[in-house]
């Protein structure tokens, strides 16, 4: 009979291991990894902002130009001008309200402030997926940014903000291996 605490998936020098985070703990890693986020948010924030207004000049340009290039007298101009206008101001205004979340997020993210706007400016990187080109990078960032504000540490961090402490204090607390005020 296999004892019940064995486990065969287990690394036979998991006891020799420091662990680094204590129960309810603070770890320097993943706090320092928060704000990673927060950079990446606001930084992928204004490529997005600066795509939706992009997206806003070419709703305006582009049919334009189109209409010029093929006459007046087209019949399926009128109608292709109308497409594309709506599909540009579709996609500027997920670019625009997506950019404008993330990088508020990200600002008051970074001070450890705001923990469900963090999660929305998570969410709202599918959102700026309608601008297209910033779908690749926006799901890198909501996968690695999921498992970093999803973790007990995180969450904790913020508990603790939201009573007075700074950031500072909790790096502090961190790195001397405990896990803050109770």
């Amino acid at each position: 009979m296999v004892p019940e605490s064995h486990n065969p998936y287990q690394s036979p020098v998991h006891d020799d291991a420091p662990e680094t985070i204590l129960p309810g703990g603070l770890s320097p890693a993943t706090l320092l990894q928060q704000r990673v986020i927060c950079v990446l948010l606001i930084i992928h924030g204004l490529l997005t902002l600066m795509m939706g207004g992009m997206y806003i000049v070419s709703a305006f340009v582009i049919p334009d130009l189109m209409y010029r290039g093929n006459g007046p007298d087209d019949p399926r101009m009128d109608q292709m001008k109308s497409v594309l206008v709506i599909s540009y101001v579709c996609m500027a205004s997920g670019g625009l309200i997506a950019g404008v979340l993330q990088i508020y997020a990200g600002i008051r993210n970074f001070w450890l402030r705001g923990y469900r706007w963090g999660l929305a400016a998570l969410g709202s990187l599918i959102v700026g997926g309608m601008t297209c080109y910033c779908l690749p990078t926006g799901l890198a960032i909501l996968i690695y940014g999921l498992i970093i504000y999803l973790s007990p540490t995180t969450r904790h961090a913020f508990e603790l903000a939201k009573r007075g402490l700074t950031y500072q204090d909790l790096a502090k607390i961190a790195d001397a291996g405990g896990s803050g005020p109770t």
